[in-house]
């Protein structure tokens, strides 16, 4: 692959026209399009230019480093990264508040409102990624919401005290 064919990809893959490219890089139309054609070579100063537009390396759009084309734009690895980590984050939340609203069972007020929390996060966790443990977490947050607020129902009803257990 020639010099060209590298600087067209690397323009197609951010989804910009060569008019916008010249724009930015205060040079004509044609002046793109002889460097995508191999007609001519984009002088230092534009290369650099284009490499930052672009986003990518001078190596890559001289051919000198290999990159992976694609018409669709990536999602940078960092980004993917951050989203495991935010995953984790409303996993951990979700079954922290399950088991505290298991454990905090004998005050059904606090166990409800708990378990709504639990249930926001196995909600949130399962939109972003659908696991068998999520749904776990959000079944079993359900069942301690409708246990909790059975319990505190029927200690309304009855006219019991919390610690009348």
């Amino acid at each position: 692959m020639n010099i060209g064919e590298y600087l067209m990809r690397a323009r197609k893959r951010k989804g910009l026209s060569q008019e916008e490219v010249a724009n930015s890089l205060n040079v004509s139309r044609q002046s793109v399009s002889l460097w995508e054609c191999d007609q001519t070579v984009p002088t230092l100063d534009n290369l650099i230019a284009l490499s930052k537009l672009y986003e990518t390396s001078v190596d890559i759009l001289t051919g000198q480093k290999s990159f992976e084309v694609s018409n669709e734009i990536k999602e940078p690895v960092i980004e993917k990264e951050d989203n495991e980590k935010q995953i984790k984050v409303y996993k951990i939340l979700s079954i922290s508040f399950t088991i505290a609203s298991a454990v905090l069972f004998i005050v059904p007020v606090i166990s409800t409102m708990v378990s709504i929390m639990a249930i926001v996060f196995s909600i949130i966790s399962m939109k972003q990624k659908k696991t068998n443990l999520n749904l776990f977490t959000l079944i079993f947050a359900i069942v301690f919401l409708i246990c909790g607020m059975f319990v505190y129902f029927n200690m309304n009803i009855f006219n019991l005290e919390y610690w009348d257990l």
